[in-house]
């Protein structure tokens, strides 16, 4: 259990015993625990998560959490202040809150506020099914359920929570970093056709670990800064409203351990990568262009 009391599912991940070492270390410098075996959560998805801090609405007034009830969940919507549960809903089967990076980020609730996805992660197991319950925050009624054949891990919602994202893990149990993003028609429950790739390097394989998560005030945006064992850190700039994504490098010469202080911040046109209070780099979000 984590400082802030959260239960976790997330496995840790590396194809050698040394990396293994250096993104456990990491991953234990910023705070999340790791359930070596679980099946939560594996390599490029963190997984999911039970109490602890949730998703917040955007108005910053409702908190929604996930507590483990014997074989079920219960979701709750709590009051940000004074901690009042307004209103729950129990589940069969263990659904919690998607982690979207390794510091806790946490995601599944669209911009609008009308949908809030819970995820039960799958096993890891070639024939596995990654279970999804979409509900209406407003009275956590269920709105549909959605079961996928194979390993997914959520990553982001389109601003309306019309489109969801997930990462399509690759040999999950060979400890592999490989994935694909999807996009899922929410309504319809059904994957869009094809991967989302950036189109100008479209044969470049997605590897790594979300480390940290930020995204623009309308939620158009999700910029995701990963951890790969070769070829150094990326930015992952998804664009959630026209299912596009582009892959910015960002040289900065920072290790693992390092990387997970890294923290980024939005400014008008631009992201920040900070670390302890410096700017590692900044990306023009029109251009994509790197400056140190």
């Amino acid at each position: 259990m984590d400082p802030l009391g959260a239960e976790r599912c997330i496995t840790s991940v590396g194809k050698e015993e040394k990396m293994k070492r250096t993104l456990v270390l990491a991953l234990l410098a910023a705070g999340a625990a790791i359930l070596a075996g679980s099946a939560g959560g594996a390599g490029p998805s963190p997984g999911v998560t039970f109490g602890s801090a949730g998703v917040v609405s955007h108005d910053g007034k409702v908190r929604y959490v996930a507590m483990r009830a014997g074989r079920g969940t219960l979701v709750e919507a709590v009051t940000t202040r004074g901690g009042v549960v307004r209103r729950s809903r129990f589940l069969r089967g263990l659904f919690g809150i998607p982690l979207v990076a390794y510091d806790n980020s946490a995601g599944g609730l669209s911009r609008d506020g009308r949908r809030l996805v819970v995820d039960w992660p799958a096993n890891g197991l070639a024939n596995a099914k990654t279970r999804f319950v979409v509900l209406d925050p407003k009275t956590l009624r269920v709105r549909s359920r959605i079961t996928l054949n194979g390993n997914f891990g959520f990553d982001a919602l389109s601003p309306d929570g019309s489109v969801m994202y997930l990462l399509q893990l690759k040999n999950v149990n060979g400890g592999g970093l490989h994935y694909d993003v999807r996009a899922l028609n929410v309504s319809t429950g059904h994957l869009y056709p094809g991967s989302i790739v950036d189109r100008r390097e479209p044969d470049e394989k997605m590897t790594g670990i979300p480390m940290t998560r930020v995204g623009s005030d309308d939620a158009s945006w999700a910029y995701t800064l990963y951890s790969r064992p070769n070829g150094g850190p990326f930015v992952h700039a998804l664009h959630t409203t026209a299912r596009e994504a582009f892959c910015i490098d960002v040289p900065i010469g920072a290790n693992d351990i390092d990387l997970s202080h890294v923290r980024m911040r939005l400014r008008e046109g631009s992201l920040e990568l900070r670390l302890r209070g410096k700017t590692l780099a900044t990306i023009n979000t029109r251009t994509f262009e790197v400056r140190h």
